[in-house]
């Protein structure tokens, strides 16, 4: 790439993985991008030039000496990104390591600002906010605009909330709700009622940061230690694994519709460890998404996952909604691609 002016760079970006994406609200062409290795990125031109944020000429993220240490082992990855929808010059951000295959190289914290990325405070565990991979950060709409609801799922600890506009945070989620596997990947809020969010743990394999860490992995799994879909109706003072009629062992990625907070879909992976042979169910084994019209009680597989002598068989890794025509739902395929419905599955 070239330095096209002073902290603009115009060129083609080395072959990286892009975990997040999000647009500025208020500001044409102002994009948020989430890297692995360079971290958080912003393109305030439509993507002709990007802006390496956290560092160059701009105020250095890892400037003290505890975000030095902590980030020591890591590549600097930003996974999550969230824009305040009024006040946009306000974002949080995560940075982290890509791999759990220790602790020391896998934790990470959140980064805010208020002056659209100029400066940034970190979010820690002084604020509450344990050391881990955060995997999705929402902001309650419908909060006050100067004292929002910050919601951080946090890989390996909980789903954490401020309601303080991010000053302190305090862990939601009961660790023995998730019997042993906190293995977070998603946090989704409900467009049409803020209080329901239904969050998504993973399985024995799956994307980053599971994709490091394997069957035996931080945190490790044994058989029936399943993933699924928990979920809160009341902003997070209490959850539930809300699947009862089966295991989703392996879920990866959640989204609600738009209109109706009972519509839920999930991005799973195949699993191929954690059901037993002879007491477990064959059909849990099975990636792909999954529906469900009654607040994740009952699901039904709408996409399976491909499978070819070609392309092997394919993972769901995400899924989307669009947001002002729910009928219309992304997947996204590992190594098949983007598949689309347009009758809501």
């Amino acid at each position: 790439m070239k330095e096209v002016r002073q902290d603009r760079w115009k060129g083609t970006l080395p072959l990286l993985t892009e975990y997040r994406v999000a647009f500025d609200p208020n500001r044409e062409g102002l994009i948020w991008l989430g890297y692995s290795d360079t971290g958080i990125m912003l393109t305030e031109d439509g993507g002709k030039t990007v802006v390496s944020v956290t560092n160059f000429h701009r105020g250095e993220v890892n400037q003290g000496a505890y975000w030095r240490d902590k980030l020591v082992r890591s590549s600097g990855s930003c996974v999550s990104i969230a824009v305040d929808p009024a006040r946009s010059t306000t974002v949080y951000a995560s940075i982290s390591g890509k791999t759990m295959a220790s602790r020391s190289g896998g934790g990470g914290i959140v980064i805010k600002t208020v002056d659209s990325g100029w400066n940034w405070a970190p979010i820690c565990e002084k604020h509450g906010l344990d050391d881990g991979i955060i995997r999705s950060i929402l902001i309650d709409p419908s909060s006050p605009v100067h004292n929002r609801t910050v919601y951080v799922a946090s890989f390996g600890n909980g789903v954490y909330k401020s309601v303080d506009d991010g000053k302190t945070f305090r862990n939601t989620t009961p660790r023995a709700m998730f019997k042993g596997n906190t293995r977070i990947m998603s946090l989704a809020m409900a467009p049409s009622d803020s209080q329901t969010l239904y969050l998504g743990v993973g399985g024995s394999d799956g994307i980053r940061p599971i994709y490091f860490a394997g069957p035996g992995g931080y945190p490790s799994l044994k058989p029936e230690m399943y993933g699924g879909v928990f979920r809160t109706t009341d902003g997070g003072k209490s959850w539930r694994k809300c699947n009862k009629t089966r295991e989703l062992p392996s879920v990866q990625d959640v989204a609600v519709d738009p209109t109706n907070p009972k519509i839920v879909y999930a991005a799973l992976y195949s699993e191929d460890n954690l059901v037993p042979e002879r007491t477990g169910d064959a059909s849990w084994r099975q990636g792909g998404v999954y529906k469900s019209t009654d607040g994740g009680d009952t699901w039904e597989r709408v996409l399976a996952s491909p499978d070819d002598d070609r392309k092997g068989r394919g993972e769901v890794q995400g899924i989307c909604i669009n947001p002002v025509a729910s009928e219309i739902v992304y997947a996204v395929v590992e190594n098949h691609g983007v598949y689309g419905s347009h009758d809501a599955g």
